[in-house]
């Protein structure tokens, strides 16, 4: 069983101001537009005291969360028949408020030799899972901490005031605004989902002879979600142009995988010779079916069905995958130092087109272990080998769109009042399959005892005949359609290092580096003419995650205003769309992970897993958007990075001079967002202590340990500033969550 609990890691939660910083910067951006302070918006009044309201709204949407799990397994049986069941329960209220997890499962394995020659073994597994969930959206970091989410006599917040310029009289025009309240629909909502799952699959084997064994696998996947969402009246998600009326959701989704194989496995052995092998059938299909229903209009809140709405509609949709596929492997081995492996597969799947649904694919791979030759003699070196490989894989996963084209019947397509149908997405008969061609060459060489062990692997995937979306006519019925155009290069190296640094009697440490580096380049396009994806621009000769910006060079001293490279290098005021470049990459230059071990007595276990990444870049709409400069001030709390911003003449800013409600183009996308991705992380250190036998003994069981375990303790990335925001505080929207459990593991 373990037990643990959950928290916000501050370390890497964003900032944003607080009440007396947000005022202060608001103040200064309402000023610098030209606005009267008698008229500033956030003034208190009868419904807000915004100079003594201070709310932090990280308390109010997380809190510590806590995790439970309990496992159970037992195992028995003779020489006929071995079977091993194991149940778990997990429950997990998580950090984020409103969110909880249950789920129970069960595996059972039973393995059955009716005699030496035919074995039957089955699996079955199934979970079942509740889920109550919560999403705040943006509000956790963007609600303005001037505001309550609550009224003076505790009931949520539905309405602030403000002012809006000024009444003829010259009065303050008091304006009464909808504050839409997550903590409320938090509380007075529901979004529930339901889950279950059950995967199974039987064999059944018959040993024909020393040589030749038959098989035959079936197996199932099987997952059914039910989710029902009601938006309360009470709140404004629930509220349609000022009436309460409610809005339930009742979606159900049902996923069918089958699979089954049959094959003939052949193993010779002839003195140093070893020949074996493969042929077989597989054939399978996916299915899915999801329903979908609305309503809106309830008596009152006690009343949530869809059924019972005033007014509903629905919706359903269903899809189905069929696959076949032949395939055959021979092996070849001598002596222990020579290696041949041969593949044949030929796919089809029904995603493609009638004529195009079949591919064949082949490789063949060989490995040569030098160390166990007769010449190869060596104090320092145990082992060393020699391996490469070379084939062709196909993809066939490119989402629910069909080469026959997809049409949607609904009230959309009506004519002469009937229901229609219409082409929601075209269609391409002559779709096919992408084929990646894939080298691989790689040696492995263990050292002093193997004390030292180093495993290197160079790569080299080539994919043509991407699928590609494509912009295509209107006549067609849609406006893009799939294709079989271009070509992508992958190459890198992975590099294992494994290396026992301390063995003693009582102690050992030992530490493992995994180091890898990959760089795409796009070989061919569609004529091969540019493509722009919004920031990101494919373009032959560059790798896929190029980033298409405009330049950011800060701001000006002078007076405060953004600046940008133009398309030359030349600083200009001007942003203009004509200046972005393809300059920086998301790929990284490296990355990886290292793990150290650490064994005292075979009782004292210590572990602490790092990763780490070097280089590449991350564009942040996250940060774009919280660092807005005054344009949207009002409505969204900002970044403490705006802090540093342009006041003075001759002040070196990191943010141009902010100003209330006006674009000075310095939220645009920009390099302004792009952060270094390099990164450093403890992922996981984990304590282990292993009670002594005698203690066991005196209770009755076989073994006992218990053991500590933290995730995501602690994350570095260049240019951290206490007082500033970096990219730890801009990998994700949320906060990175830390965890710490205690287990104890008993066996009888």
């Amino acid at each position: 069983m373990r037990h643990g609990i959950s928290f916000i890691n501050k370390d890497t939660r964003f900032k944003v101001l607080n009440a007396n910083e947000y005022l202060t910067l608001a103040k200064e951006s309402y000023l610098n537009s030209g606005g009267d302070p008698a008229y500033f918006p956030y003034t208190d009044n009868d419904m807000n005291s915004y100079s003594t309201t201070q709310t932090d709204w990280y308390d109010a949407f997380f809190d510590v969360g806590a995790t439970s799990q309990i496992n159970l397994s037992a195992s028995g049986g003779n020489e006929k028949a071995v079977y091993r069941i194991s149940g778990s329960y997990f429950e997990d209220k998580m950090t984020l408020k409103g969110n909880k997890q249950q789920r129970i499962s069960i595996t059972t394995n039973n393995n059955i030799n009716f005699n030496d020659k035919l074995n039957l073994n089955f699996l079955l597994t199934g979970s079942y899972n509740t889920n109550t969930t919560f999403t705040p959206g943006d509000d956790y970091y963007s609600n303005l901490p001037i505001i309550s989410p609550y009224n003076d006599d505790g009931t949520f917040r539905q309405y602030y005031k403000v002012i809006e310029g000024s009444n003829p009289d010259g009065s303050p025009n008091w304006v009464q605004k909808r504050f839409f309240n997550e903590i409320a629909e938090r509380e007075q909502n529901d979004n529930g989902q339901k889950a279950f799952s059950f995967k199974g699959s039987v064999q059944l084997s018959y040993q024909l002879n020393e040589v030749f064994k038959l098989s035959s696998q079936f197996g199932v996947d099987y997952n059914n979600y039910a989710e029902k969402i009601y938006q309360s009246m009470k709140n404004w998600s629930g509220i349609n142009s000022g009436v309460p009326v409610g809005f339930a959701y009742d979606n159900n989704a049902t996923y069918l995988n089958w699979n089954t194989i049959q094959r003939l496995n052949f193993n010779k052995q002839i003195g140093a010779h070893r020949l074996s092998g493969v042929v077989g059938l597989e054939l399978g299909a996916n299915q899915s079916n999801v329903t979908s229903a609305s309503g809106s209009g309830f008596v009152n809140d006690h009343v949530r069905l869809v059924s019972l709405a005033s007014f509903s509609d629905g919706s359903a949709s269903e899809y189905k995958t069929t696959k076949a596929s032949y395939l055959s492997q021979l092996s070849y081995h001598y002596g222990g130092r020579y290696n041949l492996v041969l593949n044949a597969r030929k796919d089809g799947n029904s995603n493609f087109g009638k004529n195009v649904q079949y591919a064949t694919f082949l490789s063949a791979g060989a490995s040569w272990n030098l160390h166990k030759e007769d010449f190869f003699s060596s104090k320092v070196i145990d082992i060393f080998s020699l391996k490469g490989s070379y084939g062709t894989n196909g993809n066939s996963r490119f989402g629910n769109k069909n080469p026959d084209g997809v049409y949607s019947i609904s009230d959309s397509y009506q004519y002469g009042g009937t229901i229609g149908a219409g082409i929601s997405s075209g269609a391409n008969p002559d779709l096919s399959w992408e084929t990646t061609y894939i080298t691989n060459l790689g040696f492995r060489i263990a050292l002093w005892g193997k004390r030292l062990d180093i495993t290197t692997e160079f790569y080299r995937n080539k994919t043509t005949d991407l699928i590609s979306t494509l912009d295509a006519s209107r006549t067609i019925g849609d406006t893009t359609v799939l294709r079989n155009i271009g070509a992508i290069e992958n190459k890198g190296i992975e590099v294992a290092l494994e290396s026992t640094n301390i063995q003693k009697e009582n102690f050992s440490w030992k530490t493992k580096i995994l180091a890898s580096r990959n760089r795409n380049e796009i070989l061919s396009l569609y004529n091969d003419v540019p493509k722009n994806y919004g920031i990101s621009r494919l373009q032959v000769g560059s790798s896929i995650n190029t980033f298409y910006l405009v330049r950011w060079a800060g701001v000006d001293p002078r007076d405060g205003y953004p600046m940008w490279y133009d398309a030359n290098g030349n600083i200009t005021k001007d942003y203009s769309v004509d200046n972005r470049v393809a300059n920086k990459i998301a790929d990284p230059d490296l990355f990886g992970s290292i793990s150290n071990s650490f064994n005292y007595k075979d009782t004292y276990f210590f572990n602490i897993l790092m990763a780490y990444t070097i280089g590449g870049y991350s564009f942040s709409s996250f940060a774009r958007d919280v660092n807005s400069d005054g344009l949207n001030i009002m409505d969204d709390n900002q970044s403490v990075n705006q802090l540093d911003r342009w006041q003075n003449e001759g002040d070196l800013a990191l943010a141009p001079k902010p100003i209330w409600g006006v674009s000075t183009s310095s939220v645009r996308n920009s390099t302004r967002f792009l952060y270094n991705k390099t990164n450093l992380k403890i992922r996981n250190v984990s304590f282990s202590y292993l009670f002594d036998k005698k203690v066991t003994k005196s209770l009755g069981i076989e073994s006992l340990s218990m053991s500590l375990i933290a995730n995501n303790l602690w994350v570095w990335t260049p240019y951290d500033k206490a007082n500033r925001n970096s990219f730890k505080n801009n990998i994700e929207g949320y906060p990175q969550e830390t965890e710490v459990s205690l287990g104890v593991n008993v066996k009888f």
